[in-house]
């Protein structure tokens, strides 16, 4: 009964080996499945952000284009720092730097 097949005991290894690699296998499988579904996912992410920025993008550029006719109407100087021959000798100038 030796020669018997379940006795062989490189038998059992390479039965016990083969479904090791079987369930390897259909673990990858599984995994690169979920993989999938996450990048199909993350696209439609993508792609709906992309739309909202192009929405926000529009938005801006129509508040900014409101604004500058809104001073070209106005016709006024932009406010900013007095003139320096108004200023005294004390003031810093806005382009150095005050520590």
């Amino acid at each position: 009964m030796s020669d018997w097949p379940l006795n062989d005991p490189q038998l059992a290894t390479a039965a016990i080996l083969g479904l090791m690699l079987v369930v390897l296998i259909v673990t990858a499988f599984r995994k690169t499945g979920v993989t999938r579904e996450e990048f199909a996912r993350l696209q439609k992410n993508v792609k709906r952000l992309s739309e909202d920025v192009k929405e926000l993008r529009a938005s801006e550029e129509r508040r900014f284009l409101k604004e500058l006719k809104a001073s070209k109407a106005d016709d006024k100087p932009p406010s900013g720092p007095p003139d320096s021959s108004a200023s005294t000798s004390q003031s810093p100038s806005p382009l150095r730097r005050v520590e």
